[in-house]
């Protein structure tokens, strides 16, 4: 009847919101504090490349290519999570970090 995504979403929204039984159908429809921090716009991170790859260990290069950078002076914007932060940690010698700004 429904697809299981739906259904995730619905016992998410039940956990979040306190609702459960009939009246469950009706959260989608009921905004609840979660649902108004969901629409919020993710935040984006503005990565520069400013050192080489070279003579580093092939992960550091993997990692640098995973975040859309590989060559120096090259810009990626990523969003920030806490994977992305831990992949620029890694190689924080190579990056520039700078927050872009909304629009």
């Amino acid at each position: 009847m429904y697809d299981a995504s739906v259904v995730l979403d619905l016992m998410f929204l039940q956990m979040t919101c306190g609702t459960t039984g009939r009246n469950a159908k009706s959260v989608t429809l009921a905004p609840c504090r979660m649902e108004r921090h969901m629409n919020k716009a993710p935040k984006v991170l503005e990565i520069e490349q400013i050192g080489s790859p070279i003579r580093r260990h092939h992960s550091q290069r993997a990692t640098l290519i995973g975040l859309g950078l590989n060559r120096i002076g090259r810009v990626a914007n990523v969003p920030d999570t806490p994977e992305t932060r831990g992949m620029v940690a890694k190689v924080r010698h190579l990056v520039r970090i700078v927050e872009a700004e909304k629009k």
